[in-house]
Order: structure tokens, then sequence, then C-alpha cells
């Protein structure tokens, strides 16, 4: 069995925790988006708020049925009174043909007038650029 010296495996070894690292890292551009997402919303602004979807999204549902949507969730929900971020994690497996890039999923726990949710962001960063990928808004 052949024996490595310690010296020659500590630049290996920073490499992948480096690499680890990186992966861990908080990502702080989707965050600004999910704000941005909860600001236009509690003001209504329809169009700035679908445009912080990803392409793919607005493929799938075009603009007057995502005022309709957002129209349904004010009736029903009321005014945002407060949101907080419950947890985040990597998507690691995501299927390859629906993007490429860094993929995390965003929880919020938020208040409501009328009622409480837990919403899910599925964020995707292509380039440097953050996008909602997926939404689900999930009453409690």
């Amino acid at each position: 069995m052949k024996r490595y010296k310690l010296s020659k495996l500590v630049p290996i070894l920073c490499f992948f925790l480096i690499l680890i690292l990186q992966c861990a890292k908080a990502p702080e551009g989707a965050f600004k988006i999910v704000e941005t997402f909860f600001q236009l919303r509690s003001g209504g602004s329809h169009i700035q708020l679908y445009n912080l979807y990803h392409e793919n999204f607005k493929r799938d549902i075009p603009l007057d049925h995502f005022v309709g949507i957002e129209k349904l969730y004010k009736d029903r929900f009321g005014q945002i009174k407060e949101y907080k971020l419950k947890k985040w994690n990597e998507r690691k497996n995501f299927a390859c043909g629906r993007g490429s890039g860094r993929m995390v999923a965003l929880i919020y726990n938020t208040t409501y007038e009328k009622r409480t949710a837990e919403e899910t962001f599925t964020m995707l960063k292509t380039g440097d650029k953050w996008e909602i990928f997926d939404y689900y808004l999930r009453p409690l």
C-alpha cells in the first residue's frame, strides 16, 4: 500500500474545504429577490412582480393568468403583514432541461391580514442573476 505524505494532501484537502464552504454560502442575491417580491406584492405591482420570474415560469404561466392568480391571493389572504425566513437549502438534483446554474429553495412563514401561509421560492442563479424559478404558497 502506497503512503502519502501529509504535506502533499494538505492542498487537496484545502481545495475541497473551500469548495464545500462556497456551496454552503448563503444566497444573498436570492434573498434580495424575495424581499423585492414581497414589496411588489404588497404594492400590487403585478407586471414588475412577474418580471422577477424565470423565462420557463413565464412560458408556462402567461401574464394575464398570473395577474388573475395574484388578485385571487389578495382576496383570500389580504395584505402582507410579516414574513420571516424559515429555512433555505441548496437544490443539488434538478433536471438539466429546466435550467442550469445554482438552485436554492427559500421557505418563508408569512402572516397576511386574513391568514398565514408557508411560501416556497425555488430560486435559480444563471450567471450573476437570480430569478424565481418556481413558487408555491401553502395556507397554514
